[in-house]
């Protein structure tokens, strides 16, 4: 009975030694892009928050926030950025899928540079992490669309 016990156990043991815990896996740092036809995404990451985010729309940098508000835990995170939710959900530590809801006003962490409104109607979009450069010259757009960059 002694050896049933002590192999019942032992199995717990190297089962619960075994299973995945979560709370210890984090976001890869870095870039991560979403391509959508005419929005390119990027979001950086960094500990798990989210340090930095960029529309690019038709090519042309909307605008960019740096104070984006991080909240949750892997694998699901919230990021707000001024006017807009984004709940993502991550496949593994390099990947995930987003929902983006909310209106962006085009400025910087909430200064308003005039009336342009990005909206966003619950569009769901895929991020990987991605280091390419998207804009080597820093002019706003993106060096796909521009010939002599390519």
């Amino acid at each position: 009975m002694k050896k049933i016990i002590s192999s019942l156990f032992a199995a717990l043991v190297l089962c619960a030694s075994c299973s995945k815990d979560e709370n210890n896996i984090v976001p890869a740092d870095g870039q991560y892009i979403a391509d959508a036809g005419d929005l390119v995404a990027v979001v950086v990451l960094e500990n798990g928050n989210c340090t930095y985010f960029a529309p690019f729309v038709d090519g042309e940098v909307f605008s960019n926030w740096t104070n984006v508000n991080t909240s949750g835990d892997y694998p699901k995170y919230t990021y707000k950025v001024s006017g807009l939710n984004i709940v993502s959900t991550f496949s593994n530590p390099t990947a995930f899928s987003a929902v983006l809801d909310g209106v962006l006003v085009k400025g910087q962490n909430g200064v308003s540079m005039g009336s342009a409104q990005l909206v966003f109607g619950g569009s769901v979009v895929q991020f990987k992490l991605d280091s390419r450069v998207l804009d080597k010259n820093g002019d706003g757009i993106l060096d796909e669309k521009q010939q002599d960059i390519r």
